[in-house]
């Protein structure tokens, strides 16, 4: 993610943290980002340097940043040092509960657990939201796929998780990941139905990022059906709703969108000018948050004839997605 999608408070964060010398300053700093009514994982791995400077002293000190760290390594794709982390933590802590909960190898069951506690502890803070990795519910943060079952069976041990987990927008997650399950399943105009009837909804309580995975899914299910033609306006509102919103970091997975529908229609040279100046370095700094771009990515190296590339690429994600539980995106 490029630092411009940054907010203006992050930007300043980040300036004063670069040349700051005073410990105290900047464990305040890292402390009131945790703190936020809601923060993006995109903003919080900016802060991946200062984070990972911590010593041990400090973390036992602040165990609020030690759920910051659990959460870079996990976008970094270390659940071993991760774990390492949370196993520090004080045992059934607010912390080390939501360090876990965004474990991404969480099974259901751990996950239900978890939410129980912490809906007994007052329930889950507005920074977790299924659509971490890429612009998805069933395969954000967590990967869900194997429950796809449930959801579409309508198992009332799922809805009460995310009950649970998320109070307020329940029916409306739900919904969304069951018409994620039926797009999987190549049942894409019931898929569609379900989005749809969703989105007049998810404007009126103006969650952007329900609506940024409702919006994207409608956009895949045009795409797939040889209509890519007709996603241009779509296309173009979503992006001015999230410049509009907190949520500008977000844009990278619309550039990485529009280079995927290229593909469809044939504008190999859109495909090209995404590659030079939009597609993410695999060999800078990994992080989870841009698997999405990944695989279309991969898909542009095939287009292109750089088979060697996309070989190289799977090698390097495959170990991170199997350690990480992330079927689907393993089968892709």
């Amino acid at each position: 993610m490029k630092i411009k999608y940054l907010s203006l408070e992050d930007r300043q964060n980040i300036r004063v943290l670069r040349h700051a010398s005073d410990a105290t300053l900047k464990i305040n700093i890292l402390e009131s980002i945790m703190r936020r009514p809601f923060y993006t994982l995109q903003a919080l791995w900016e802060y991946r340097k200062w984070f990972l400077e911590l010593t041990e002293e400090q973390l036992n000190e602040h165990p609020l940043l030690m759920q910051g760290l659990v959460q870079i390594y996990g976008l970094q794709g270390d659940l071993e040092s991760a774990q390492t982390v949370l196993d520090r933590m004080p045992e059934g802590s607010h912390y080390q509960l939501n360090a876990e909960l965004m474990m991404p190898n969480i099974t259901h069951e751990k996950m239900h657990d978890i939410a129980r506690k912490l809906q007994e502890k007052g329930g889950l803070s507005d920074n977790y939201v299924l659509t971490a990795g890429r612009p998805s519910i069933l395969n954000g943060a967590w990967d869900m796929t194997p429950y796809a079952d449930l959801l579409l069976e309508q198992d009332e041990s799922m809805r009460e998780t995310l009950r649970m987990l998320f109070p307020k927008q329940t029916q409306i997650i739900y919904e969304l990941s069951q018409a994620e399950a039926l797009y999987w399943r190549n049942d894409c105009y019931k898929a569609l139905m379900l989005i749809v009837s969703n989105i007049p909804l998810l404007k009126e309580v103006q969650d952007m990022r329900l609506l940024f995975t409702a919006l994207t899914f409608e956009i895949y299910i045009l795409v797939i059906n040889g209509q890519a033609v007709s996603i241009e306006a779509l296309m173009s509102n979503l992006r001015q709703q999230l410049k509009s919103s907190e949520l500008e970091a977000y844009l990278p997975n619309i550039d990485a969108m529009e280079a995927w529908t290229s593909m469809y229609d044939g504008d190999y040279a859109g495909v090209t000018r995404w590659m030079r100046t939009g597609a993410p370095d695999e060999y800078s700094k990994f992080c989870m948050l841009d698997l999405f771009r990944y695989m279309i990515k991969m898909r542009a190296y095939i287009i292109q004839g750089k088979y060697l590339s996309v070989t190289a690429l799977c090698r390097r994600l495959l170990p991170l997605l199997e350690a990480g539980r992330r079927y689907m995106d393993t089968c892709e």
